[in-house]
């Protein structure tokens, strides 16, 4: 098989594609042959591209148990509640 090498690839795509080949379990080799196989041949449904509410998930998933804190759960919720606020006046 042939090689590629890409030169001068922004930072901002490479990350956006390392968390595409993350959440779809492949290496990043994979997930660009997969995806340029899917726009050249097939249906861009299968990019592995994600709604926004999709990312969120994702990414909250990718959080999940890494919070560190000096505070304990209870401090951290009274903190974020204390720092809400009521945000914007609407007349209805």
């Amino acid at each position: 098989m042939a090689t590629i090498t890409l030169k001068n690839v922004p930072e901002g795509l490479i990350s956006q594609l390392r968390a595409v080949a993350i959440d779809e379990r492949r290496s990043l080799n994979q997930q660009i042959l997969h995806m340029l196989d899917v726009v050249l041949n097939g249906d861009l449904g299968d990019l592995g591209l994600k709604t926004a509410r999709e990312q969120q998930v994702a990414a909250w998933k990718r959080l999940a148990g890494r919070w560190e804190s000096s505070e304990s759960a209870a401090e951290e919720v009274a903190r974020i509640y204390a720092a809400r606020t009521e945000g914007r006046t609407v007349e209805l």
